[in-house]
């Protein structure tokens, strides 16, 4: 049932989008839910960082074709922790995904993680300078 409903809403949103009323309305839609994600996962005091990335942090993104894509940075942990506070987060991720389906690919890190990334990562590691930070302290990303 939820994924008929999901279906049925995106392509309600696709045939509206470029209609001025409609897109103003996804637009606000979109803002809060990644207001509501940030509000969530933002209390861990583990995240050292939050960041939007690809269509959403791009001025030209539009409701029903991008989705928002989301890094979280996080402080180095130790093993136990570090897997603690990733079962801590990805339990209120999931609620808010649930929502809000078109909050979509979740890229969670530490700042280790993200330097090796950086260095050897795929071709869009090259992006991360267009990343948008929404909270927390800005790391090095290039």
């Amino acid at each position: 049932m939820y994924r008929l409903i999901h279906k049925v809403t995106k392509d309600v949103v696709l045939r509206t989008t470029f209609r001025p009323l409609p897109a103003l309305l996804y637009r606000a839609l979109y803002a809060l839910s990644l207001k509501i994600c940030v509000a969530v996962v933002k209390g861990i005091p583990q995240i050292q960082a939050i960041f939007v990335r690809r269509g959403y942090a791009a001025a030209a993104w539009i409701p029903g074709y991008s989705d928002i894509d989301i890094s979280l940075v996080m402080h180095p942990l130790s093993p136990a922790s570090e897997v603690a506070t990733l079962q801590k987060i990805w339990r209120r991720i999931r609620v808010v995904k649930t929502i809000f389906p078109y909050i979509s690919d979740i890229h969670i890190v530490n700042e280790a993680d993200l330097a090796m990334w950086m260095k050897l990562g795929p071709v869009r590691r090259f992006d991360t300078v267009n990343w948008r930070l929404v909270h927390g302290q800005d790391v090095e990303r290039s």
